[in-house]
């Protein structure tokens, strides 16, 4: 009887586990001497052990989800409501349990909700009219409206649908990193500890319910799976420099369907809603191809056809992801956030301080999530935007950097293999991208992709070392040899961890003193340092124990023991982080999920549809309100309209939305259409502004009409400014300014290039007229004018390439009035006016991708066809005639 090697599970199992209970002697002949038969039983051990790891790998996620799961709550902290005096609910506790996690609250959850009401209506969400006084939707890439990510949300309960998603993004990183390091031909074991290190860093466990970092992630493993499976069936280049068939039909099926299939996942990287991710993943998955190109290629010819060939790929990936491309290109050069594209190092971490490397080995290390202690008197010196949550996202473990520098010399030892120079490189840049100032202050300086922040380049290094772990543990799980051999393998691995488990915990110490400059309260200090304690400990004795596992498996010979040792460092290297960075697993109750307060009630009821400002902390900041069906002024969110922006911090000197303060005179709310404010305490007090009366106050929030302020009206003064917009800012910001009776129009062209520069027109005088609003939804504005002369509607809707308007069914112009705002001309009479938000950036991006996704089809059906045609031998291939 032949037992094969025991290198993991359940690949490392004896024939006899694989084959049956009693095998003949006739079947392990059989077996020992056909080689189809024994290629059967290779497919049939590697479909086994490809199974066991889907299923160990969906058993993890759901550990990790297991609080959401039976919790009965949401997987999302909305608790955060908790803070602002609208949304909070009596009885329960006023601090959140995770507030560092504030974005997921005041962002993702909602523009998740906005999503499906839209869809589930039969709507495109092109134009958010809830947010400020409207912005460009779809433009905006963390919407994720398409994202296969959200589809659960399109079918399932939002409760369900947080869950699955993250159950999903957690499943796919761990399976696909483990697939790709199988493909390498690392055993069982290492591939399965390398899935569970990538699939469980502190990066992905930050941010998993944000929605977009992680979707993108989720891809990197398959992307780069669909590499090497594409090479692995590539033609073998000849001594004669001619090309040969390295094998039938199916294989160069196999090779089209992993190339379209790598074009359809940098697509639906491009979708998940995280351009910075997307950048540096996308780097990752081009140096691999550069590796293998360079390690297993040794042609200029070949290199240079598979240069080509991955070209189209690239190519028909961006066709894919046109439809989400070409709008945020739009919106690019049209809105606020393009200003991380020029070179402004304060605009993205430049690299974090290399003293806080211990977070790498001990997660958590200045507390978990639910601390709102500042730490600010730390990063002060370097980078004070950070926190400690996103620093967080640099954990790995001190288990995978024990396992590193056993890995740097299992490298060493397969440097002809692609794999080990991949792995090792990965984690070089990743470490000099995140620690490296220099390296910050170079990236901010690269046109488009210098708006990746450095501190989302996390994927490179945590999948560098991830790699390197499992190539540590594959060497490990190789080392044959005599019992002498075995013996100093172990006191390798026990030295090593020893060594690096020390030192990575006198620098974790060191740190730890600076924990007393942070300012907070006491009892959260003395809170996170007993999470620290405990999180230190559990870290070691994983470490420690996944030390010993190895050992007894290297002095162990016992077949059994071997596999449940194998699983145990699997489970081990899941648990490193998995179990550890518990407190970036939120959950809420159903109370506390976006509540309708009485308090909040009362406010919906009283302003209705109408443009509200909420000020001073009495809502969450945008986009919120898109929960609640409210349309905010005040807290639009910052990524918006360059005109629009400039104008609200004129108007309402403010640098920030989230520090709005109230404008001197009622003009200004006028001027942006505002008709009810909400708030009053803490920044400003309505009555410092005149005409403001407060109507009622419930809980300490109360709440200002307007007068006449309009979201449409008829004006019967035009007015220009000859020196643009600068000059046209200082008019309208005037008290003296009127917006109901006068306008200041700009008639030409607008581009993202001109400085704003209005045409000239010469004053109009009119008596004006009343208007009607018959509709406002997202992209689509109805409204009924009567004019007495022929005057100008000016709508206080963000001024946007992509709107047009028709007055009557016909066709008229869409102009900018007082900088920021739609205008269009009216006729004398009754008249209906039609305004449309279709950009043509939208509608060719949908031709795009459609497009791609019908070549990429019919490139699929191409490969179907050749792995199911028959297949015809050359006559040098048909066997012999057997006597």
């Amino acid at each position: 009887m032949v037992v094969a090697e025991v290198n993991g599970l359940p690949g490392g199992t004896s024939i006899e586990a694989m084959s049956g209970p009693h095998p003949t002697d006739l079947s392990v002949e059989t077996a020992e001497g056909d080689p189809g038969v024994q290629a059967s039983l290779e497919r049939t051990r590697k479909r086994t052990r490809h199974a066991f790891a889907a299923l160990l790998f969906l058993v993890f996620a759901v550990v990790e989800l297991w609080t959401p799961i039976v919790h009965g709550g949401y997987y999302l902290p909305a608790d955060i409501g908790q803070l602002f005096s609208l949304t909070h609910v009596h009885g329960q506790p006023s601090t959140p349990k995770n507030a560092v996690l504030s974005d997921v609250y005041v962002a993702f959850g909602p523009i998740l909700h906005y999503d499906v009401a839209q869809v589930s209506q039969g709507h495109l969400p092109t134009w958010n009219a809830n947010n400020g006084n409207g912005q460009p939707y779809f433009a905006d890439n963390q919407t994720v409206v398409v994202s296969p990510f959200t589809f659960p949300f399109y079918f399932l309960s939002f409760r369900i649908a947080l869950i699955v998603a993250a159950l999903a993004r957690l499943w796919m990183l761990g399976f696909f990193t483990y697939l790709f390091l199988a493909r390498h031909k690392l055993k069982f074991g290492a591939a399965a500890i390398g899935g569970a290190l990538f699939a469980y860093a502190g990066y992905h466990l930050v941010w998993l319910d944000y929605q977009t970092q992680v979707s993108v992630s989720a891809c990197l493993p398959l992307g780069l799976w669909c590499v090497r499976v594409a090479f692995d069936n590539r033609r073998v280049i000849g001594t004669a420099r001619r090309s040969i068939s390295a094998g039938n039909g199916r294989t160069r099926a196999k090779q089209l369907a992993a190339l379209v299939g790598l074009s359809v996942v940098l697509g639906i990287m491009v979708y998940g809603g995280h351009p910075e991710t997307d950048i540096f993943d996308t780097l990752l998955i081009v140096g691999y191809a550069a590796v293998v190109l360079a390690v297993e290629c040794h042609d200029w010819r070949t290199r240079a056809a598979w240069v080509a060939r991955l070209g189209g790929v690239a190519a028909l990936g961006v066709g894919i992801a046109a439809f989400q491309i070409l709008p945020f290109l739009q919106y690019s050069g049209e809105g606020t956030r393009p200003a991380h594209l020029r070179s402004d190092p304060a605009a993205s971490v430049a690299g974090f301080l290399p003293d806080t490397a211990p977070l790498m080995a001990f997660p958590d290390l200045f507390g978990g999530a639910q601390f709102a202690y500042s730490d600010h008197a730390f990063y002060a010196r370097h980078q004070p935007q950070t926190n400690y949550a996103e620093v967080g996202g640099n954990a790995v473990g001190l288990l995978a950097l024990c396992l590193t520098p056993l890995g740097l010399f299992a490298a060493w030892k397969r440097r002809r293999q692609p794999i080990a120079w991949f792995g090792t490189l990965a984690g070089l840049v990743g470490t000099v991208f995140l620690y490296t100032r220099f390296a910050g202050l170079w990236w901010h300086d690269l046109p488009v992709v210098g708006a990746a922040g450095l501190n989302r380049s996390q994927d490179m290094q945590v999948f560098g070392i991830a790699v390197l772990g499992a190539l540590g543990v594959d060497w490990l799980l190789s080392v044959a040899g005599s019992r002498v051999v075995r013996r100093k393998a172990a006191v390798v691995v026990g030295g090593v961890f020893v060594l690096v488990g020390f030192i990575e915990l006198l620098f974790a110490q060191g740190l730890r003193r600076l924990v007393h400059a942070m300012h907070g309260s006491k009892t959260d200090v003395a809170s996170a340092m007993r999470l620290v304690q405990h999180n230190v400990l559990i870290e070691i004795l994983i470490a420690g124990a996944f030390a010993l596992a190895l050992m007894a498996y290297l002095l162990v010979k016992h077949h059994a023991v071997r596999a449940i040792g194998v699983l145990a460092l699997i489970v081990l290297a899941f648990a490193s982080n998995g179990l550890t960075m518990t407190s970036y697993n939120p959950t809420v109750s159903k109370r506390l999920f976006y509540p309708r307060t009485a308090a909040l009630k009362k406010v919906i009821k009283q302003v209705g549809s109408g443009e509200t400002l909420f000020a001073a902390g009495s809502f969450p900041f945008a986009p919120t309100n898109l929960w609640f069906g409210l349309d905010n002024i005040g807290s639009y969110d910052a990524i918006g309209l360059r005109w629009h922006d400039a104008l609200y911090d004129k108007v309402f000197k403010v640098s920030s939305p989230k520090n709005e303060q109230m404008p001197a005179c009622v003009n200004s709310l006028q001027l942006f259409g505002v008709q009810w404010v909400v708030g009053g305490s803490g920044l400003w007090n309505g009555a410092s502004t005149p005409g403001l009366v407060a109507v009622h106050a419930k809980d300490k929030v109360p709440v200002y009409p307007v007068p006449s302020s309009y979201f449409a009206t008829v004006v019967g003064q035009t007015l220009t400014a000859a020196d643009g917009d600068r000059k046209a800012q200082s008019m309208v910001s005037r008290c003296s300014f009127n917006p109901n009776t006068t306008a200041v129009l700009d008639t030409s062209p607008y581009s993202p290039k001109k400085d704003g520069h209005l045409g000239r027109l010469h004053g109009m005088n009119g008596v004006g007229g009343f208007t009607k609003i018959e509709r406002h939804a997202s992209s689509r504005v109805v409204i009924k004018t009567f004019e007495r002369t022929g005057d100008w509607l000016v709508i206080r809707q963000s001024y946007a390439p992509g709107w047009t308007a028709a007055v009557d069914g016909r066709p008229a112009p869409v102009v900018r009035a007082d900088i920021a705002f739609d205008a269009v001309h009216v006729p004398k009479g009754l008249h209906v006016v039609t305004l449309t938000y279709a950009p043509s950036s939208i509608s060719d991006g949908a031709v795009i991708s459609i497009i791609s996704v019908v070549v990429s089809a019919g490139l699929l059906v191409t490969a179907g066809y050749w792995w199911w045609r028959p297949r015809r031998e050359r006559p040098e291939e048909q066997p012999a005639a057997v006597e």
